[in-house]
């Protein structure tokens, strides 16, 4: 064994947690719309968020950042993550909470990154709180920060509850392009997340991004070029399946 490798030679153990809680780096802003977006993340003016934009912008990862920040500042009492369920698989084994972890995996994997402790610990003691919105009503997350991923799933009534659930700050992200509408929301008309932008636009107390640059888009440039090519293409099919 060369001198090299004995040096950065651990345990199975220690290299399975370095690359567990390493796997992902601080978000950085790379275009303007990353800039406005992370400006109105760490503003604690805003009280909420809406980042609304195509897959690939990062807007996932840089909520569950300030989200964190504000959890290991003392701002928040914990995260709570607010996810559409209506796909739940029950016939999965364990408790809900672990049924509901493959619906909120990702976001799960970044908060352990920027807060290096194992989800399931923060699951335990209500650092983190998974919330499917088929059980928000009559809850109270006073003193927690929410994160809502996927909002243009969500109906407006259940938008409405969202934002009246306490939260200190909520940071909501979506996609309101036609390709991501649903039989569901095609019924209602307009997805909660466009409800939201449509009334609460002009609040001071609210801050809006919408990733709609190519440039937005970090992901590998095959995965990039596939969204900017294929959404489209996808968007234009699916309006013309559903007239």
């Amino acid at each position: 064994m060369s001198k090299k490798s004995k040096e950065f030679s651990c345990s199975k153990e220690e290299y399975i947690k370095y690359n567990r809680y390493n796997k992902y780096e601080k978000p950085v802003p790379l275009t303007p719309n990353h800039e406005k977006y992370h400006n109105l993340l760490k503003d604690k003016s805003k009280k909420i968020v809406i980042c609304n934009g195509w897959a690939g912008t990062s807007k996932s990862i840089s909520a569950i950042y300030y989200a964190c920040q504000s959890v290991l500042n003392g701002e928040s009492k914990g995260i709570v993550i607010v996810k559409e369920m209506l796909d739940f698989n029950g016939f999965l084994p364990g408790t809900e909470i672990d049924k509901w972890i493959p619906k909120v995996k990702q976001l799960l994997t970044y908060i352990e990154c920027f807060m290096q402790c194992d989800y399931r610990t923060l699951l335990e003691d209500e650092t983190v709180v998974i919330q499917p919105l088929t059980y928000l009503q009559g809850t109270d997350y006073t003193g927690y920060i929410m994160v809502v991923d996927e909002a243009e799933l969500i109906l407006p009534e259940m938008m409405y509850c969202i934002c009246s659930r306490g939260a200190n700050r909520i940071f909501i992200n979506g996609d309101t392009s036609p390709l991501q509408a649903n039989e569901k929301l095609a019924k209602v008309g307009k997805s909660g997340l466009s409800f939201l932008l449509e009334t609460m636009s002009k609040s001071n107390s609210i801050g809006i991004v919408t990733m709609d640059s190519e440039e937005d888009i970090v992901r590998d440039g095959y995965i990039k070029e596939i969204i900017i090519k294929m959404q489209p293409a996808l968007e234009e099919f699916k309006t013309r399946k559903r007239s």
